[in-house]
């Protein structure tokens, strides 16, 4: 039997109950900017977290900034604490309301103001439940109806001490959050071995370099070079997908960040062929990220990128590759014009000079090195299923619509 109409769209359960989170949390506030900005920064000290370390279901370390004592002392109003939920209240396109719990390994820790923190009393509210809970798609539009900041999308602490919250009993939440927690895991679990995939293969190139470094041009290793396409973008689902700058990260090509087009003519060299290495060619902070575009099928790419595809008859590309990887800052140097505005000319890539094992070194590590990607592209693959595997429990479970027995059922195998 169900009862009251919750701000998941769907009825409440009967034994559920629907609370305004400010109810059942011993603090809710957002964080601040020492003084002096960025110019207090330190390589290490106690952690500073920001909008770009919070997404959704992880915490990214990329990025992350640190503080001396006397700062953090400065802010001690704003300290994190163990099961702290983050919540992003600023921010453009995707960045607000991207929502995690603080992992324990960045501990001791503050955060800026563009940062929420929410602690539960745990009585009658889980930290991993909300945190679920607010990275509900509907529970984000319905957060971000509050937006109080024109054109700069903005959420306050009054906001959120109004959020309605689908509230189960605390047996129910226990057993959410752990089935959801079990996908996350096994999600964490890839990712760091992707890095450490990629850390040895890093290795092994700057092994085989040795003493017997060559150098070449990229325009000598290539058989074309281009920058990709002025897409018309058109609903999800329709036409094709297209690579943006957002794609790349990592030194790896993240499709969930893609858009759809139009079905336009695509010239071949605007396509990444599998092997081929992308370059992001336009911005700052964003101008000359490099990955490898290791997917089955071309990709058509939009035109802040250029598609660099190696002439694997003068040298292994795999090896070229990861030499390019090498290569990122000296390739964010190359870019030109104004500031917000600068660009990666194809004549100034092409003549670039960059640094590879001799042939014969090369030749000895291509097959692990290609061995490695294939290992790394099958675990992303494997955590794009875990992903939307998670994304489609999510909902029904929060609602109430599936048990949590039937959700185990579900997951099989697949952890």
């Amino acid at each position: 039997m169900f009862e009251v109409a919750t701000p998941l769209g769907s009825p409440l359960p009967c034994g559920w109950a629907l609370r305004p989170l400010g109810s059942m949390c011993t603090k809710i506030g957002s964080g601040a900017t020492p003084r002096g900005g960025s110019a207090v920064y330190r390589d290490n000290g106690i952690t500073f977290i920001r909008s770009q370390n919070v997404f959704d279901h992880h915490f990214s370390d990329k990025g992350l900034a640190f503080i001396d004592d006397l700062a953090a002392e400065k802010l001690s109003g704003v300290a994190v604490q163990h099961g702290d939920v983050l919540l992003n209240i600023t921010g453009d396109g995707d960045t607000i309301a991207r929502c995690c719990i603080v992992p324990d390994r960045v501990l001791p820790a503050r955060v800026n103001q563009h940062v929420l923190i929410i602690r539960t009393r745990g009585d009658n509210l889980l930290p991993a439940y909300l945190q679920r809970y607010l990275s509900h798609p509907k529970i984000r539009k319905y957060m971000l109806s509050h937006n109080s900041g024109g054109s700069r999308r903005a959420l306050t602490k009054g906001h959120a001490e109004g959020f309605e919250i689908v509230v189960p009993p605390l047996p129910t939440q226990h057993a959410i959050a752990e089935v959801l927690s079990a996908l996350d895991d096994k999600i964490e679990c890839n990712a760091t071995l992707r890095r450490s995939l990629r850390s040895f293969g890093q290795a092994l190139f700057e092994q085989a370099m040795g003493s017997a470094a060559i150098e070449m041009s990229v325009g000598e290793l290539t058989v074309s070079l281009a920058r990709g396409v002025a897409p018309r973008y058109t609903t999800p689902g329709l036409g094709a997908i297209v690579l943006n700058q957002k794609c790349i990260r990592d030194g790896w090509v993240l499709t969930e960040a893609a858009r759809w087009m139009e079905d336009l003519p695509v010239k071949n060299s605007q396509r990444a062929h599998t092997g081929d290495i992308v370059v992001n060619s336009t911005g700052v902070g964003t101008l000359g990220r490099v990955a490898r575009w290791l997917g089955t099928k071309p990709v058509i790419v939009d035109g802040h990128i250029t598609v660099v595809r190696p002439d694997s008859s003068q040298y292994p590309s795999t090896v070229f590759g990861y030499a390019m990887l090498a290569a990122q800052p000296q390739i964010e140097a190359l870019g030109e014009g104004s500031t917000g505005q600068t660009e990666l000319s194809r004549g100034r890539l092409q003549g670039m000079q960059v640094r590879l094992p001799s042939l014969a070194g090369a030749n000895r590590i291509t097959e692990s090195l290609q061995e490695l990607d294939e290992h790394a592209e099958a675990l992303l693959n494997e955590t794009r299923i875990l992903g939307r595997l998670r994304n489609t429990l999510l909902p029904p479970l929060l609602s109430g619509e599936l048990h949590v027995r039937d959700a185990e059922a579900l997951l099989g195998e697949s952890v």
